[in-house]
């Protein structure tokens, strides 16, 4: 595909393990129309593109109801921290917005390093109602060969995972759902429950989600 083309947002798994398609689901919007779908591109490198990144805390990936797997607290959020790493290129994170300051107003730091690595995410005090949520608003421009932005379970050395706080105390049993990846298992010694997407260069992928053993 010509990097005339805008490059297209795509989701895919980061593991996955049962059958059932059981996990809370974190996707990236490109055009603005709340949901992830094939309208949802990233322009040619020089172009920048705005992007949100929202978590769905009730439904999983297929819309069926997303409940607590570890007692019966609802599936609120108070937190959260996102990790993205470019692969294949290299690119710019700017003008980061946090869409849910009215109530998590305490900052978890950004980590910005290089144009590969990215860390951000905040917490507070108040539990919002299980549902839908525009986490964070962010600016990404290519810079150099043809990047994909992935949401992964951690960078180096940033100290967070990308997960969600909640009263539900979670696998981890400290009240966050953390994205199932390669890091999550050896930092609290069980695999992660939440699903994700990442923003692709110029192919596509089904969607689908990480699932819950």
């Amino acid at each position: 595909m010509k990097r005339s083309l805008k490059t297209l947002l795509t989701v895919v798994a980061i593991a996955g393990f049962a059958q059932a398609a059981n996990a809370q689901y974190m996707y990236l919007d490109a055009n603005g129309n709340g949901v992830h779908d094939t309208a949802d591109r990233l322009n040619a490198n020089g172009t920048t593109t705005t992007v949100d990144l929202y978590v769905r805390t009730n439904q999983n990936r297929d819309g069926s109801p997303a409940v607590c797997d570890t007692g019966t607290e609802p599936l609120t959020i108070n937190q959260y921290q996102i990790n993205l790493l470019a692969i294949g290129g290299t690119v710019t994170y700017t003008n980061f917005i946090n869409q849910q300051a009215a109530t998590m107003t305490f900052s978890f730091g950004e980590f910005n390093p290089d144009g590969v690595r990215y860390k951000n995410g905040f917490g507070g005090l108040t539990q919002l109602a299980p549902g839908n949520y525009r986490l964070c608003t962010l600016t990404i421009t290519g810079v150099s060969g043809s990047p994909r932005i992935d949401i992964v379970d951690y960078v180096n050395v940033t100290g967070d995972f990308t997960g969600f706080g909640t009263s539900c105390a979670g696998r981890g049993f400290d009240n966050v759902y953390r994205l199932d990846g390669p890091n999550v298992r050896n930092a609290t010694g069980d695999r992660g429950t939440l699903g994700t997407s990442w923003i692709g260069t110029g192919w596509w992928r089904a969607d689908r989600t990480v699932h819950r053993s």
